[in-house]
């Protein structure tokens, strides 16, 4: 988020640029290391190239497939992405190849517009179940309902996205504001990965069960109405600060068969103005989605001395960044600006 907020300050924001480097990353690069430094080249480095590829229409995805090559040193290949592999390649130990190939740039804008309508859609369906009264193990069941459709509906319509990658693609757009923060923070539990051993293993949840592949609703049905029962009951005896994104990431953690680490970075921060001011690689954000045990969330961030709201679902008028949304629907368009709502209190990050 520090590096897609630099990239905001230095540049702007349109909705279809934010979905397709949520796109990229998810697509093509499942490394936090990688996503870092390939987005501050692109604020910085590569700025210019910002500027023309708007005016060419150019993707992010493609400008974001150049940089990665780059850092990977296969920059000898990128006169033509269309057909190569692994492209957002690292050597940091949590990554784990791609076999997806590069899109080309039809399939990006097309596929730009689809994600744009499915989030939409997704976004609305969240918004209407908030205004139930049910209780909160049914309420639950209903979000991670609407996120579980979501993720099948991408894993339906993109080549190559599986669980995993679906789920990145979401919570990038939930942390970049295009949906709310409840797809973030209302993953459900699956079968892929560390998840699906800890539920094969620890909760004796058998294969012929709930297959990865059924497309059976009422298998899937029991698996999301035992991942509410279950975090609601944990909730009880913890506070609501532990979320179904916390259980979810912790399965993954205590199944880990390798020791895996994460890493943490000193960054710029560029200066919203003209001239942009553009700090030495010192620095680091802190973020954090906060409900304040409520379930109204917000994308906080902490500079050091200060907090700022970024995005919040309960009350847009107090964040930092809001997208324009239009019309009756109250929708996003590909050419939708992410806009910075007080500049001066954005200017305070880091002042």
């Amino acid at each position: 988020m520090h590096s897609f907020l630099t990239f905001v300050s230095a540049n702007g924001m349109l909705v279809k640029e934010a979905v397709q480097i949520a796109l990229f990353f998810a697509h093509q690069c499942n490394v936090t290391v990688m996503f870092t430094e390939a987005m501050k080249r692109l604020t910085i480095t590569h700025r210019p190239e910002v500027t023309q590829a708007r005016k060419d229409d150019t993707s992010m995805y493609f400008l974001l497939g150049k940089i990665c090559l780059e850092i990977g040193g296969r920059s000898h290949e990128d006169l033509n992405l269309t057909g190569l592999k692994d492209v957002g390649a690292s050597k940091q130990n949590r990554y784990q190849p791609s076999n997806n190939l590069f899109w080309e740039e039809s399939t990006v804008l097309k596929t730009t517009d689809d994600v744009i309508c499915m989030l939409h859609e997704a976004h609305g369906q969240m918004l209407s179940n908030r205004k139930s009264n049910s209780d909160r193990v049914s309420s639950d069941y209903g979000r991670l309902k609407i996120v579980q459709r979501l993720s099948g509906q991408i894993q339906s319509a993109l080549t190559g996205f599986g669980n995993l990658r679906s789920q990145a693609l979401i919570q990038l757009s939930s942390l970049f504001g295009l949906i709310s923060l409840d797809f973030y923070t209302y993953i459900p539990m699956h079968l892929s990965g560390g998840p699906g051993k800890f539920l094969r293993d620890s909760m004796h949840w058998e294969q012929s069960e709930i297959d990865k592949t059924t497309t059976n609703v009422r298998e899937i049905d029991s698996l999301l109405q035992w991942n509410a029962e279950t975090v609601v009951e944990l909730q009880h005896l913890y506070n609501r600060e532990l979320t179904h994104n916390f259980f979810e990431n912790g399965t993954c953690e205590i199944t880990r068969r390798f020791r895996k680490y994460d890493h943490y970075y000193y960054l710029p921060w560029v200066q919203h103005g003209n001239p942009l001011k553009i700090s030495e690689d010192k620095l680091q954000l802190f973020f954090r989605v906060n409900g304040r045990r409520s379930s109204k969330w917000m994308l906080e961030a902490f500079d050091g001395k200060r907090k700022f709201i970024i995005f919040s679902d309960s009350d847009t008028e107090s964040s930092l960044l809001r997208w324009e949304r239009s019309g009756l629907e109250n929708r996003i368009r590909p050419t939708t600006k992410l806009v910075i709502q007080d500049v001066v209190e954005f200017n305070n990050i880091y002042k």
